[in-house]
């Protein structure tokens, strides 16, 4: 998901139950964001220590994505990329 995406999506206003949800969501995908430039950057770099870090860091993003998102029932908008972004 693009930081644009999620510029657009950070402007809503949820209903005040689904704050805090909506909010670890927009947190998670815009670690997963940033973690692909880091990707990008070691890549170039061959930093084998950067790509581990990130992998796990993605690994826990993408297994917190579904679980936060699917109690307040934004399921399928938690999974949005996953299986693109692993």
């Amino acid at each position: 998901m693009g930081r644009a995406t999620l510029t657009k999506l950070g402007s809503l206003t949820p209903p005040s139950s689904l704050t805090r949800t909506w909010r670890q969501i927009l947190v998670d995908r815009r670690a997963l964001a940033g973690d692909s430039v880091i990707v990008g950057n070691a890549l170039k770099t061959v930093d084998t220590c950067d790509l581990k870090a990130v992998s796990a860091s993605k690994r826990a993003a993408h297994a917190r994505l579904p679980t936060i998102a699917g109690r307040r029932g934004f399921k399928d908008c938690a999974n949005v990329g996953l299986s693109s972004e692993g």
